[in-house]
């Protein structure tokens, strides 16, 4: 990061970033435990992905008097626009085939129905570019009242999905290959396109705005945000588990809308030491438009299609919320002991965004709570921590279990842990 001033009213701002990532992974993905004699089930199967990414960023900053410092002492209007170009290069690499599939090269025209050995795909490349602006305006009515109104753009790259499988398919994606086997591949761009389409996903991008407030009162011991929000995502980026591929995959979804509020607010009791504090928020996220998340026979139009449109995105509860207290209790001049609680809310939700018969979980609360002896200014504190004290369970995310026709009964869950303790020593120097 470098910053240089042009002068005594600009700056500029630069700031580069260079990532040079290699993944070395192996799983047998057959979801079918360990077998009697200790050995993983399935069939190992590794990957080498790599992927080169250089950013650079410029901001030029102003300190101008007048206007371009304040509207009015009370009025303030803030804006910006960021301007992305992305250049992004990936391989994926299979070092080496399990000894129980080598038996599967040479079956299907002399391509086999898996890669051979030391396979690699050479550079994917993907590009995109994008400008987003943003505009905020700000009206102080009082030193403790605050109203404000935001418009908002944002962008999140697309890119190469690294989820690809050692099947004869990737060896599409390797510009010529199609070309030698014209009896299956008659048309090879065609099947080089679909290849490649099958791994790139889409940028996302989203507009929309806010409204809000933020108020204090009693000088400052209570404290209230209110903020009501409407975003549009095109093309949001969603990773499905595809059971029959055995493989999970990045996909954009057509269109997502979500609008909603929340509010949070804390009190400094007039009790010494004792505060509480608490949200509440209530979101209405839905698919907006065609979202093919199922494809079975892989052919787009057809019966079997899976379309989304219309259904609430995953993991996104109508209502969620929080109330929490927190109890600083002087024991000398030198020693503190502390209490600490929260209970959290989350409505039902879809736990995964395969079709419309999901897996559904209800409502739950969780609690968690802390108590603590330390120095008053925190030079040093021991804690007793704990997370989930009622051993609540919630699935986070599900999917199709692998080798079984999508939409099946069998699904595999992940949930959240269950209760746990800690303990926390923290020193501050």
């Amino acid at each position: 990061a470098m910053d240089l001033e042009l002068n005594d009213s600009l700056t500029l701002s630069s700031v580069t970033g260079i990532l040079d990532l290699k993944n070395e992974h192996a799983d047998h993905f057959s979801y079918v435990g360990i077998l009697a004699n200790g050995d993983p089930g399935g069939l190992p199967a590794p990957f080498t992905d790599s992927l080169t990414q250089h950013t650079q960023e410029l901001r030029l900053t102003s300190d101008f008097d007048g206007m371009f410092n304040d509207l009015t002492d009370q009025l303030e209007l803030s804006g910006g626009v960021r301007w992305t170009d992305e250049q992004k290069t990936h391989r994926t690499s299979f070092p080496f085939v399990h000894n129980a599939l080598t038996f599967l090269n040479g079956i299907v025209g002399g391509i086999g129905l898996v890669v051979p050995e030391g396979f690699q795909t050479g550079p994917v490349k993907f590009s995109d570019s994008n400008i987003s602006p943003e505009l905020t305006l700000k009206y102080q009515a009082t030193p403790d009242l605050n109203f404000y109104a935001s418009y908002k753009t944002g962008f999140k790259s697309g890119g190469v999905d690294n989820s690809s499988l050692p099947t004869a398919s990737i060896q599409l994606v390797v510009p010529g290959f199609a070309e030698q086997y014209p009896g299956l591949y008659p048309d090879p761009e065609a099947a080089r396109a679909a290849a490649l389409s099958s791994l790139i996903y889409d940028s996302e991008t989203a507009k929309g705005g806010e409204i809000g407030v933020k108020a204090m009162f009693g000088n400052g011991a209570f404290r209230i945000n209110t903020a009501a929000f409407y975003f549009v995502f095109d093309d949001l980026q969603v990773q499905n588990f595809d059971g029959a591929a055995v493989r999970f995959l990045t996909i954009n979804a057509g269109e997502l809308t979500t609008k909603g509020f929340d509010v949070d607010w804390s009190w400094r009791t007039p009790v010494e030491g004792l505060s509480f504090s608490g949200a509440l928020g209530y979101t209405d996220a839905a698919f907006t438009d065609t979202f093919i998340s199922q494809d079975p026979d892989g052919i787009p139009g057809n019966a079997d299609d899976v379309d989304l449109d219309g259904r609430t995105a995953a993991r996104a509860p109508k209502w969620s919320g929080n109330l929490a207290v927190d109890w600083r209790i002087p024991v000398s001049d030198t020693l503190e002991f502390g209490l600490s609680g929260n209970a959290a809310y989350s409505s039902s939700y879809f736990a995964g965004n395969n079709n419309f018969t999901d897996y559904v979980q209800d409502s739950y609360v969780s609690l968690d709570g802390a108590v603590s002896i330390g120095e008053p200014d925190g030079k040093w504190k021991l804690s007793l921590i704990g997370v989930n004290l009622t051993n609540e369970l919630w699935a986070n995310t599900v999917g199709d279990r692998p080798f079984l026709p999508a939409g099946g009964d069998d699904r595999i869950v992940t949930q959240n842990r269950g209760r746990q303790l800690f303990v926390e020593a923290a020193f501050k120097f």
